[in-house]
C-alpha cells in the first residue's frame, strides 16, 4: 500500500510505500515521529473505513433486495408468471444471489477477516451480481414496454423494480479503491 503524505509538519511531500515490516530511520527532528503517528492514525481510519465500508454495502444490498421482495407480491407475481415465467424467474435468482452477497460478507465480517483477497473476491462477486442485474434490468423495461403497449396497469408495479435496480447499479463505482491520499 503507498500512502501519499503532504504538509503535514514537517514533511512537506512524500510517499510511504509499506510492505509487511516497514522501518522508518533518519536523523533527529526529521520527521520520523510525525510519520508514524500518520501511519498509526491512518491504518486505523483503514480498518474503521472497511467495516464501515462493508456495513454500508450490506445495508444497500439488503435494502435493494426487501424491495424487490416487496414489489413481487402474490398479484404481481401472478401476473409476471402467466406472461414471462423466465423473467420471474430471474427476479427469484437475483433476489437470492443478492442475500448470498450479503451472506458472504457478514460472513467474513464476523469473522473480522478484512483483507486485500477479501475485497478482490467481494468485488468478483459483486461486478457479476452488478452484471446480472443489468440484464433484468433491460428485461423488465422491455416487459414494461410491452405491458404499457397492452395497457396494462402492472407496469407501473414493474417500473419501480427497475428504479431499485437502476439505483443498484449505480453502485458499480464503489469498489474502485487503489491508492490513498492524504492531503
Amino acid at each position: 500500500m503507498d500512502i501519499e503524505l503532504k504538509n503535514i509538519a514537517l514533511i512537506e511531500e512524500g510517499i510511504l510505500e509499506l510492505k509487511g515490516i516497514t522501518l522508518i530511520a533518519d536523523e533527529n527532528d526529521s520527521g520520523k515521529s510525525t510519520i508514524g503517528k500518520t501511519l498509526f492514525t491512518t491504518l486505523t481510519t483503514l480498518n474503521n473505513f472497511e467495516r464501515e465500508f462493508l456495513t454500508n454495502l450490506s445495508q444497500r444490498v439488503i435494502r435493494v433486495s426487501f424491495l424487490l421482495k416487496e414489489l413481487l407480491d402474490d398479484k404481481l407475481k401472478n401476473e409476471i408468471k402467466s406472461t414471462n415465467e423466465p423473467l420471474l424467474e430471474k427476479i427469484t435468482r437475483i433476489i437470492k444471489s443478492l442475500n448470498n452477497f450479503n451472506n458472504e460478507i457478514n460472513h467474513n465480517f464476523i469473522k473480522i477477516e478484512i483483507n486485500d483477497k477479501f475485497f478482490k473476491d467481494l468485488e468478483k462477486i459483486f461486478l457479476e451480481l452488478i452484471e446480472e442485474a443489468d440484464v433484468l434490468k433491460q428485461e423488465l423495461e422491455n416487459y414494461i414496454k410491452k405491458l404499457n403497449e397492452e395497457n396494462n396497469l402492472m407496469f407501473q408495479n414493474i417500473s419501480f423494480f427497475v428504479d431499485t435496480l437502476t439505483a443498484f447499479l449505480a453502485l458499480k463505482v464503489i469498489f474502485n479503491y487503489e491508492k490513498i491520499k492524504i492531503i
